[in-house]
């Protein structure tokens, strides 16, 4: 389901985290691009599937975002990354 928010439709996209050293972290958090960078997402942990998750309403276009897993800046690598325009390779979404 989509939404408006100033003026620009948003649509829903889940950002999912599932620790690779089979730690489970005490805190995540995702930021990136679609808001500038400016906020800390805080992700909710699932323990029956074992993985982080949120859902937060993004505009359409590519957009750039990284992991706070404990307070340290980490990629997912079982998601898709790309470098950015500032040379640091990060995860990213396209929403078309």
């Amino acid at each position: 389901m989509k939404s408006v928010i100033d003026g620009e439709a948003r649509i829903p996209i889940t950002f999912s985290y599932v620790s690779e050293n089979n730690r489970k972290p005490s805190s995540v958090q995702v930021c990136g691009s679609f808001d500038k960078w400016q906020v800390r997402h805080p992700l909710t942990y699932d323990p029956l599937y074992s993985k982080w998750s949120i859902t937060l309403k993004v505009k359409k276009g590519t957009h750039f975002y990284k992991y706070i897993v404990d307070g340290q800046w980490v990629i997912s690598n079982s998601e898709k990354t790309m470098k950015d325009p500032s040379g640091y390779i990060n995860n990213f979404i396209a929403i078309g």
